[in-house]
């Protein structure tokens, strides 16, 4: 799904409780599902599982529910 203007990673932190570790000055354009995410979108993963998946898909940023010592660009905690 593309947002209708890019969305400071900021403002979904702080609309879901989250801690932004990473590039907090990015702009999200969309959010999708692991195996549709394109550049710019942020995606959500919440099973071990996919913790891989989801760190090496195109997405720009990532909410997890649990810390990681990934360093990745963009992720935010929400537990």
């Amino acid at each position: 799904m593309r947002f209708e203007k890019p969305v400071p990673v900021t403002t979904i932190a702080t609309l879901i409780g989250a801690e932004l570790v990473g590039n907090k000055n990015g702009n999200a354009t969309g959010i999708n599902e692991i195996h549709k995410v394109e550049q710019g979108d942020i995606v959500f993963v919440d099973h071990p599982k996919y913790y891989d998946k989801c760190i090496n898909s195109a997405a720009s940023f990532i909410i997890i529910n649990k810390k990681t010592d990934c360093r990745w660009q963009g992720i935010a905690y929400s537990g």
